[in-house]
């Protein structure tokens, strides 16, 4: 991740917390239905449409209040979420600082090729899981699966489409 966006190595650590986080929201063949590790914990479906690119390029705005004609926002490189509030940390060059903040705008998602290819893959694995088929349960949610795959719209995928 951190070869791919061309950060330097120092964040190396903020790379695999990242990495981390995207583990245990993604769905897994060793949990039985497919589930998440944070769904088998919390029996909650994780929310995916907050994962972002690591190291995407994104626009701080800071103080909002201010009404002077000075610069509002700042650029700034998406290195993660915050575990403590709700928000991403943001690694701003200029200041060579984190800042940890909601109020992040122009950030670089998967494109459309990339979110179908993640579906499609997706999808093969669930056909797979389907035609193995163990138990009843199973072929049920393969049924589920399948529904979902005819009826899915082109604005789904595994994060937001860039506006």
């Amino acid at each position: 991740m951190v070869f791919a966006c061309g950060l330097p190595l120092s964040f190396w650590g903020d790379a695999a917390e990242y990495a981390a986080y995207i583990l245990n929201r993604s769905p897994s063949k060793a949990n039985a239905g497919r589930l998440s590790p944070l769904q088998m914990l919390t029996k909650k479906v994780p929310v995916l449409s907050d994962i972002v690119v690591f190291g995407s390029p994104c626009t701080v705005h800071q103080d909002a209040k201010n009404k002077s004609l000075g610069a509002r926002g700042k650029q700034g490189v998406i290195i993660g979420k915050s575990d403590e509030v709700k928000g991403y940390r943001v690694y701003i060059p200029r200041d060579k600082v984190v800042v940890v903040t909601q109020h992040v705008k122009n950030v670089e998602t998967l494109t459309k090729e990339q979110n179908d290819q993640l579906r499609r893959v997706h999808l093969k694995e669930i056909d797979e899981v389907a035609c193995d088929g163990s138990t009843q349960k199973e072929k049920t949610q393969a049924t589920v699966h399948d529904a979902m795959r005819r009826n899915h719209s082109k604005v789904g995928g595994w994060t937001r489409e860039r506006m």
